[in-house]
């Protein structure tokens, strides 16, 4: 049992001339939700549903079976939510690291699509005469693909992140990357006591998040060492010592909390440096 969600059409006129739409006005989204998309929802809620549908109505509305995700795009779709960069792009990275778009064609191309996403789209335009998809995206076998589809074989041009780096670049970037990830994970379990994987998804998904925004090795130290102060001999509180609850989308705030304390601890202590001296001086007068 399912229902159809209504996917906003795309412009479809330029310079006065109607062009044949390539999306879709409505798309099905189950009753009964997928796994994925209710792992989603239990992490970020509402909110996590909600750019997920609104990730579908882009897909659907626009080329029917992909959508671009590059830095400038996740900016205006997060606008156009009235949702912060920071929170998208953690749900986002979430639901790559779960499967629900294809990770290799995101990493390569820059897009979000999915071999269901496409078998629904085609589902769909079946009665069209004719539609046109890209080779490379293209996820499902050859027998599954309708008559009137028409598969375009030409090259596809990487979009401007990947485009502007070379293949070597970008895994030195990525080992870059991997390293950072290993020595913040090994810094939180030596705090900690604890024993959490530097290879999880969710872990790693949520460091490289906190990476891409400019976060650096040093403020996760600070925000571990800040939480741990507070934390570690609370047992309410010391089972959030985690990754998913550091590095999360609360990560910026604890690192400012961190540095008000620190701001604080120094006025303090300069303070006390003060009497101190103060007291020097007054016993050299006696």
């Amino acid at each position: 049992m399912g229902g159809d969600v209504a996917a906003p059409p795309p412009t479809i006129t330029t310079g006065g001339v109607m062009l044949i739409k390539a999306g879709i006005d409505y798309f099905p989204l189950d009753v009964n939700m997928d796994g994925k998309i209710a792992l989603i929802e239990a992490e970020y809620g509402l909110t996590g549903f909600a750019v997920v549908v609104k990730l579908f109505q882009r897909i659907y509305s626009g080329h029917g079976y992909y959508c671009e995700w590059t830095t400038e795009v996740a900016l205006l779709f997060s606008k156009s939510v009235g949702m912060g960069g920071n929170v998208v792009s953690e749900i986002v990275g979430a639901t790559i690291s779960r499967g629900m778009f294809d990770e290799k064609l995101f990493e390569k191309y820059q897009i979000l699509t999915s071999k269901g996403i496409q078998t629904r789209y085609f589902d769909a335009a079946k009665r069209r005469k004719k539609v046109e998809i890209e080779k490379p995206y293209l996820l499902v076998s050859d027998d599954e693909i309708p008559d009137n589809v028409y598969i375009n074989s030409k090259n596809v041009s990487n979009n401007s992140k990947n485009v502007d780096k070379s293949t070597q670049s970008k895994e030195k970037e990525s080992k870059e990357k991997e390293s950072k990830v290993i020595r913040i994970v090994e810094y939180l379990n030596e705090k900690t006591g604890k024993s959490f994987k530097p290879t999880t998804k969710a872990t790693v998904s949520h460091i490289n998040a906190r990476l891409n925004e400019g976060f650096t090795y040093e403020d996760f130290k600070r925000v571990i060492d800040n939480r741990i102060s507070l934390w570690l001999n609370d047992p309410k509180m010391s089972e959030y010592l985690r990754p998913e609850t550091l590095f999360g989308t609360k990560f910026e705030s604890y690192l400012q909390s961190s540095k008000k304390e620190t701001s604080w601890q120094q006025a303090i202590e300069s303070t006390v440096e003060t009497d101190y001296q103060r007291r020097q001086r007054m016993q050299g007068n006696l």
